[in-house]
Protein backbone atom coordinates (compact mmCIF):
# COMPACT_ATOMS: atom_id res chain seq x y z
CA UNK A 1 0.00 0.00 0.00
CA UNK A 2 0.98 3.48 -0.61
CA UNK A 3 1.03 5.77 1.70
CA UNK A 4 -1.91 8.53 2.24
CA UNK A 5 -0.47 11.91 0.40
CA UNK A 6 -4.20 13.11 0.26
CA UNK A 7 -5.65 15.94 2.57
CA UNK A 8 -5.84 13.48 5.35
CA UNK A 9 -2.25 12.58 5.09
CA UNK A 10 -1.01 16.13 5.19
CA UNK A 11 -3.22 16.37 8.27
CA UNK A 12 -2.33 13.48 9.77
CA UNK A 13 1.71 14.39 8.97
CA UNK A 14 0.54 18.39 10.34
CA UNK A 15 -1.02 16.66 13.46
CA UNK A 16 1.85 14.53 14.60
CA UNK A 17 4.30 17.58 13.37
CA UNK A 18 2.61 19.96 16.07
CA UNK A 19 2.26 17.27 18.66
CA UNK A 20 5.86 16.56 18.33
CA UNK A 21 6.91 20.60 18.84
CA UNK A 22 4.43 20.66 21.67
CA UNK A 23 5.79 18.00 23.51
CA UNK A 24 9.14 19.19 23.10
CA UNK A 25 8.40 23.07 23.76
CA UNK A 26 6.39 21.11 26.95
CA UNK A 27 9.05 19.31 28.17
CA UNK A 28 11.72 22.39 27.87
CA UNK A 29 9.02 24.64 29.47
CA UNK A 30 8.88 22.06 32.83
CA UNK A 31 12.85 22.18 32.54
CA UNK A 32 12.38 26.21 32.83
CA UNK A 33 9.97 26.27 35.49
CA UNK A 34 11.87 23.40 37.66
CA UNK A 35 14.84 25.63 37.33
CA UNK A 36 13.11 28.67 38.33
CA UNK A 37 10.99 27.34 41.13
CA UNK A 38 14.79 25.91 42.07
CA UNK A 39 16.42 29.51 41.30
CA UNK A 40 13.57 31.40 43.86
CA UNK A 41 13.44 29.04 46.68
CA UNK A 42 18.03 29.64 46.83
CA UNK A 43 17.59 33.52 46.23
CA UNK A 44 15.00 33.17 49.22
CA UNK A 45 17.09 31.21 51.40
CA UNK A 46 19.78 33.75 50.65
CA UNK A 47 17.68 36.95 51.15
CA UNK A 48 17.08 35.49 54.68
CA UNK A 49 20.91 34.76 55.32
CA UNK A 50 21.52 38.11 54.12
CA UNK A 51 19.24 39.78 56.26
CA UNK A 52 20.20 37.90 59.48
CA UNK A 53 24.63 38.82 58.77
CA UNK A 54 23.10 42.45 58.03
CA UNK A 55 21.43 42.14 61.49
CA UNK A 56 24.54 41.30 63.18
CA UNK A 57 26.91 43.70 61.33
CA UNK A 58 24.52 46.65 62.55
CA UNK A 59 24.43 44.97 66.31
CA UNK A 60 28.10 44.39 66.14
CA UNK A 61 28.64 47.90 65.48
CA UNK A 62 26.19 49.13 68.22
CA UNK A 63 28.05 46.57 70.88
CA UNK A 64 31.42 47.95 69.46
CA UNK A 65 30.20 51.70 70.46
CA UNK A 66 28.57 50.38 73.65
CA UNK A 67 32.01 48.54 74.55
CA UNK A 68 33.87 51.30 74.09
CA UNK A 69 31.62 53.77 76.09
CA UNK A 70 31.40 51.00 79.07
CA UNK A 71 35.45 50.84 78.86
CA UNK A 72 35.69 54.97 78.78
CA UNK A 73 34.33 54.19 82.26
CA UNK A 74 35.59 51.58 83.62
CA UNK A 75 38.94 52.94 83.23
CA UNK A 76 37.18 56.13 84.98
CA UNK A 77 36.42 54.30 87.91
CA UNK A 78 39.21 52.21 87.95
CA UNK A 79 40.98 55.20 89.03
CA UNK A 80 39.09 55.43 92.11
CA UNK A 81 40.31 51.86 93.35
CA UNK A 82 44.35 52.35 93.04
CA UNK A 83 45.41 50.53 95.59
CA UNK A 84 47.86 52.23 96.91
CA UNK A 85 49.86 49.51 99.40
CA UNK A 86 52.22 50.83 101.93
CA UNK A 87 54.80 48.59 102.61
CA UNK A 88 55.42 49.66 106.56
CA UNK A 89 58.77 49.73 106.03
CA UNK A 90 58.97 53.06 108.78
CA UNK A 91 57.12 50.86 111.71
CA UNK A 92 59.50 48.10 111.16
CA UNK A 93 62.50 50.36 111.20
CA UNK A 94 60.86 52.38 114.34
CA UNK A 95 63.07 51.43 116.52
CA UNK A 96 66.38 51.81 114.24
CA UNK A 97 64.55 55.40 113.14
CA UNK A 98 63.82 56.40 116.86
CA UNK A 99 67.96 55.45 117.89
CA UNK A 100 69.44 57.23 115.11
CA UNK A 101 66.72 60.37 116.12
CA UNK A 102 67.85 59.92 119.69
CA UNK A 103 63.99 59.13 121.33
CA UNK A 104 62.39 56.40 122.89
CA UNK A 105 59.47 54.81 121.70
CA UNK A 106 56.96 54.33 124.61
CA UNK A 107 53.98 52.77 122.77
CA UNK A 108 52.55 51.57 119.65
CA UNK A 109 48.64 51.02 119.71
CA UNK A 110 46.35 50.68 116.58
CA UNK A 111 42.98 53.04 117.16
CA UNK A 112 39.82 52.62 116.05
CA UNK A 113 39.48 51.63 111.46
CA UNK A 114 38.65 54.31 109.93
CA UNK A 115 36.70 53.68 106.68
CA UNK A 116 35.88 56.14 103.83
CA UNK A 117 34.20 55.61 99.89
CA UNK A 118 37.87 54.52 98.88
CA UNK A 119 40.35 54.19 101.79
CA UNK A 120 40.71 52.45 105.07
CA UNK A 121 42.73 54.05 107.42
CA UNK A 122 44.23 51.81 110.71
CA UNK A 123 45.25 55.18 112.66
CA UNK A 124 47.92 54.41 115.22
CA UNK A 125 48.56 55.91 118.33
CA UNK A 126 52.30 56.56 119.13
CA UNK A 127 54.30 57.17 122.38
CA UNK A 128 57.60 58.97 121.74
CA UNK A 129 60.08 59.74 125.03
CA UNK A 130 62.93 62.12 124.38
CA UNK A 131 63.93 66.23 123.60
CA UNK A 132 61.09 67.78 121.60
CA UNK A 133 63.05 68.75 118.90
CA UNK A 134 64.01 65.05 118.15
CA UNK A 135 60.53 63.84 118.56
CA UNK A 136 59.95 66.41 115.92
CA UNK A 137 62.54 65.10 113.99
CA UNK A 138 60.94 61.59 113.94
CA UNK A 139 57.61 62.88 113.13
CA UNK A 140 59.16 64.40 110.45
CA UNK A 141 60.89 61.45 109.09
CA UNK A 142 57.73 59.28 109.86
Amino acid sequence: MRPAVGAYGKLKLLFQLTAAVCCLLFMCLIAQLWGYNRLTRELAAARGELAHVEGGIAAQENEQEKLLEINSKIADLEKLFEIEIRDGAPLILLGELSKAVGVEVTGLTPEEVKENSSIIEVPLLLSVKGDYLDILAFCQEL
